[in-house]
C-alpha cells in the first residue's frame, strides 16, 4: 500500500525540490502518493460559487512549467511514485484542513524549513501554518545549501542542485 504525503507549495521549483529530497531520503522500497497542495481564497461571488471548479481554476494559475518539472520528477522517480496530484486547498480553519487531510487520507505532511512561501497570485496563501498544527505527522526538511538568490525560479535545472538533510 502507497504512503500519501501532502506537500504545500507555491509552484516554484524550489517546492519540487523539497520532494526531490524527500525521495533521495525514503527507503528504496517506499512507494508513494503526493499530493501537491496550494491554498487559494475563492472569490465571494454566488455565481463564481455555483460554477466552482478546480480544474478551471488550477488552468487559471497558469502553472505549465511547474508541471513539466513535476513530469520530469514522476519519470526519475517511477519507481517510488506511484501518483502525483496538484490539488487547491480553499478552507479557512483547521478544522477545515484536517477535513481535507481525512478526505484525502494523508498520512504525513512534508515542511521545508527554509523555503519560504511566495504567493502565486493575489489570492494565494499558506497553508504551513494548518500543517503545523495538524494531527498528521509532520516531517520537515533542513536545506544544508540554498538555491542561490540570483537563480531563475522557473529554471527545472535547479531541481537537481540542491542537498538538504530530512529531520522529524
Amino acid at each position: 500500500m502507497a504512503h500519501k504525503i501532502l506537500l504545500p507549495t507555491d509552484f516554484s521549483i524550489e517546492s519540487l525540490n523539497v520532494l526531490k529530497h524527500y525521495l533521495q531520503k525514503s527507503s528504496k522500497e517506499a512507494v508513494l502518493d503526493v499530493v501537491l497542495v496550494h491554498g487559494q481564497t475563492l472569490s465571494d461571488s454566488i455565481s463564481d460559487l455555483l460554477f466552482f471548479s478546480k480544474y478551471r481554476i488550477l488552468k487559471e494559475l497558469n502553472i505549465e512549467h511547474f508541471e513539466d518539472a513535476v513530469k520530469i520528477l514522476q519519470n526519475k522517480y517511477d519507481s517510488k511514485l506511484r501518483n502525483v496530484h496538484i490539488d487547491i486547498f480553499t478552507g479557512h480553519n483547521q478544522s477545515a484542513f484536517e477535513n481535507y487531510l481525512t478526505g484525502n487520507r494523508i498520512d504525513e505532511i512534508i515542511l521545508s524549513e527554509q523555503l519560504p512561501f511566495k504567493p502565486h497570485n493575489k489570492k494565494s496563501f499558506d497553508i504551513t501554518r494548518y500543517a503545523l498544527r495538524a494531527e498528521t505527522p509532520v516531517t520537515k526538511l533542513n536545506c544544508e545549501q540554498e538555491i542561490p538568490k540570483n537563480a531563475d525560479t522557473a529554471d527545472i535545472s535547479s531541481l537537481f542542485n540542491n542537498n538538504v538533510a530530512l529531520s522529524r
